[in-house]
This record gives structure tokens, C-alpha cells and sequence, in this order.
């Protein structure tokens, strides 16, 4: 099992939130996960929700405020990583990328586009990261679609 990206080893099947709390030295004010692969959303941890460690698979928990109305991105371009940024949902790709493109210097005239990691597809610049159901702690390349050298 993973806790905060601390491996840790547990002697029994079971294992409840306040024991994951414990072990990875997490207090009780971030709220606790599981993390689920997508499409499917990460899962709530209370602390005395009971976590079947026997099922296939690495179990990884993460902590983290929870924000009903934030999100956290990485963003990965060819000037550098933007890690961990939180984003308000309503922010519309074409947004987001205004803000990369300043952050990183990028030519504002430039052509570039938004994609998740490990997938082919550009994301549609008019929707909002809420309405595209991204996740928590998912990686974006930022694409350099033509005319987009840094000024």
C-alpha cells in the first residue's frame, strides 16, 4: 500500500482510515482517499471505513483539502512542469492554456492545445475542466500546435 507516495507495508487484510491516518502520519483535517483508476472518481476515506487491502492491485492513498469547486493538474510542456497547481472546475481549457502560456512564457500568438497524458485527443478548448470530469492529480501536456516558440 502507498500512502502520499510513502510505501508502507500492513500485516493484515483490513485496514481502516484512521489506521491509514496513522501510519502516514496524516491529521485529521485533510480528507483522506482511495485512489480509484478513471473513469471512476477517487473514494472518500472516513476513518472508520474498513479498506479491503486483498483486492488486486496496489491500494494508494492520497490526503488533500477537499475543494468541491478546485482541482489539482500537473501540467507537463517543453519549458517545464507545472505541478500539483490548483484550478478553479469552471475554467475553460482555453483558459487554462492563457494561463500556461503566461506562466511558461509561451508566444501569446502562438497555436496550442491542452491533452491528457498516455491519451491521443486534444481537449475541447470551450469546455470546462468540471464538465470534462477531470480528476484530482491528472497530468496534462500542454501542445505546441504551431507559431508557439517562447518570446
Amino acid at each position: 500500500m502507498v500512502v502520499n507516495d510513502r510505501p508502507f507495508k500492513w500485516p493484515k487484510q483490513f485496514i481502516t482510515g484512521a489506521e491509514v491516518r496513522q501510519l502516514g502520519g496524516i491529521g485529521p483535517s485533510p480528507a483522506l482517499f482511495l485512489v480509484i483508476p478513471e473513469p471512476w472518481e477517487d473514494e472518500l476515506i472516513l476513518d472508520e471505513t474498513r479498506v479491503d487491502l486483498a483486492r488486486p492491485g496496489r491500494e494508494r492513498f492520497i490526503s488533500r483539502e477537499k475543494h468541491e469547486h478546485k482541482i489539482i493538474l500537473t501540467i507537463e510542456t517543453t519549458m517545464g512542469k507545472w505541478e500539483n497547481a490548483e484550478f478553479n472546475k469552471q475554467l475553460t481549457i482555453a483558459q487554462l492554456i492563457d494561463k500556461v502560456v503566461s506562466k511558461f512564457g509561451f508566444a501569446k500568438d502562438g497555436k496550442y492545445g491542452l491533452q491528457i497524458k498516455g491519451r491521443d485527443g486534444e481537449l475541447p478548448k470551450g469546455e470546462t475542466l468540471e464538465a470534462l470530469h477531470l480528476k484530482d492529480h491528472t497530468v496534462l501536456l500542454f501542445v505546441d500546435l504551431g507559431n508557439g516558440a517562447a518570446r
